[in-house]
């Protein structure tokens, strides 16, 4: 590790309103929203992102990283990380054999009329709608 010193990078301000360009800078430093912080290093491209944004965030200079991650807190973590979600029981395979067969859909398709050859003129043959026994619609 370099002796050179890290930058402590905390956003103070929100995104709302800003350009997109300074919400793509938050997003490539790591800044996620107000009050979320990280240690970077002291490269000359990093400064000049902090000065696009400097306005949102407040910068320190670190000494090492462990100082820095013992003073930060710990992330918190969000309620779905706390226990895994449990699976539903599969549904037995009788039951999904016969909801594949659906007699009622074969009986639908058999009703159904054949679809109309290409060949035939357009606006040659009109269909009442069911709705509205007046108006009157191309097929």
């Amino acid at each position: 590790m370099s002796a050179e010193p890290r930058l402590l990078v905390r956003q103070v301000r929100g995104m709302a309103g800003r350009p997109w360009t300074q919400r793509l800078v938050l997003k490539g430093l790591g800044l996620r929203g107000p009050g979320s912080e990280v240690v970077v290093d002291n490269a000359r491209a990093i400064r000049g992102m902090i000065r696009k944004v400097l306005h949102m965030v407040t910068v320190a200079e670190v000494a090492d990283v462990a100082a820095s991650t013992a003073a930060a807190p710990a992330p918190r973590k969000s309620p779905s990380a706390k226990a895994p979600l449990a699976k539903a029981p599969a549904a037995p395979k009788a039951a999904k054999a016969a909801a594949a067969k659906a007699p009622a859909a074969k009986a639908a398709a058999a009703k159904a009329p054949a679809a109309k050859s290409s060949s035939a003129k357009p606006g040659a043959e009109k269909v009442k709608v069911a709705g509205d026994p007046a108006k009157k619609v191309k097929s």
